[in-house]
C-alpha cells in the first residue's frame, strides 16, 4: 500500500497514466473502425 505522500502520488500518477493510455488506445481503435465503416458506407 501507499504509506507516504510521495509513494501515494507515485501510485496515483502511475494508475492515472495507465488508465489514460488504455482510454486513448480504446478511443483510437473505435475512431479508426468508425472511419473505416464510414468510408465503406459512403463508397457504396
Amino acid at each position: 500500500m501507499c504509506m507516504t505522500v510521495d509513494a501515494f502520488v507515485d501510485c496515483f500518477v502511475e494508475m492515472g497514466v495507465t488508465f489514460l493510455g488504455k482510454v486513448v488506445i480504446y478511443y483510437r481503435f473505435v475512431y479508426t473502425n468508425m472511419g473505416y465503416f464510414g468510408k465503406r458506407k459512403s463508397s457504396l
